[in-house]
């Protein structure tokens, strides 16, 4: 008899652990749930970050391409001093052909854009910057004579 009772108290210890083996690990609905909660948590706390950051970078990028034509002019009226004039119509387009500038950004007329793809103003001679040219870009709000511009003549 008590080999019997032996083998019953085996077979219930064995259920039990099976029993046991199922609610050891999670269920994929749960892991589900707790992955849906982190991509909450990463769009709630971390998007606005990265977006802030990636529009700051734009900005800088676009204080850049203004720094580089207006100081790319000097280069540009030193090889030209000869020449009879060194403002020419397509300024921003000369610059880039002859490599002055380093920027792929242009219109379908090859005028140079900013980085928000509103095309560069260039004035030359510089009206505000009497010894070069002026460059501006509209800045992040695309519009011109707001308190964004990008102005060569105040970097």
């Amino acid at each position: 008899m008590s080999a019997v009772a032996t083998t019953k108290s085996t077979r219930e210890i064995t259920k039990a652990l099976r029993r046991g083996q199922g609610q050891a690990g999670m269920t994929l609905l749960e892991i589900m749930i707790v992955l849906a909660i982190l991509g909450l948590l990463m769009g709630v706390l971390v998007g606005p970050r990265i977006f802030r950051a990636l529009s700051g970078a734009k900005k800088d990028t676009g204080i850049e391409v203004v720094r580089q034509f207006s100081q790319g002019y000097i280069e540009y009226e030193r090889a030209h001093e000869n020449d009879q004039t060194t403002c020419p119509e397509d300024l921003g387009q000369a610059m880039i052909r002859e490599k002055f500038v380093n920027w792929k950004k242009v219109d379908k007329n090859g005028d140079p854009k900013d980085t928000w793809n509103v095309p560069l103003r260039i004035v030359c001679p510089g009206t505000e910057d009497k010894d070069g040219i002026d460059v501006s870009s509209a800045g992040p709000d695309k519009k011109w004579d707001t308190a964004d511009d990008i102005l060569s003549w105040k970097l």
